[in-house]
């Protein structure tokens, strides 16, 4: 967690070593791997990621929802949108925030009615959003990892 955090407030060398430290105390840690998958998704390391998460999967056979919302992330930065489609839309994550990153996804596989439904779904829930607020709050090395996501996302319809 402290690495994930430290990753937030843009200290990158922080927090890869925390999460080095922590996957050193525990190479099969789950939750560790799902985190650490994520900031190797925002850092453009998306193999790398994938195998991570993929890996965390095999190590907790019943995984909490987030599980889904992050491989379908990294599933959609990969550019595997059916993949990310699939995976988002599992019960243990489908009506949570992941839903942006669902409407992102369909909207680029021309499946505009359901990214439309999606993102409004989505906004009804969460009217404050903006993907400018979004897109400043991620902890992206890279800026182009972020405004893959956006792009997708504006394709939906979510607010700019």
């Amino acid at each position: 967690v402290v690495g994930y955090l430290q990753a937030y407030e843009r200290r990158w060398a922080e927090s890869e070593a925390a999460f080095a430290a922590a996957l050193a105390l525990d190479p099969n840690h789950a939750d560790t791997l799902v985190m650490s998958a994520e900031m190797l998704m925002w850092d453009g390391r998306i193999v790398e990621a994938r195998d991570m998460i993929l890996r965390a999967f095999r190590l907790n056979p019943h995984p909490a929802g987030w599980y889904f919302w992050i491989l379908g992330m990294v599933h959609y930065a990969a550019g595997r949108y059916d993949a990310a489609i699939d995976t988002l839309r599992n019960e243990a994550t489908y009506r949570s925030g992941s839903r942006k990153v669902l409407a992102a996804a369909l909207a680029l596989v021309d499946r505009d009615r359901e990214a439309r439904r999606e993102a409004n779904i989505f906004i009804a829930n969460n009217p404050q959003f903006s993907l400018g607020r979004w897109a400043a709050s991620q902890p992206a090395r890279h800026l182009v990892v972020v405004q893959y996501f956006v792009e997708g996302m504006r394709k939906a319809g979510l607010p700019d």
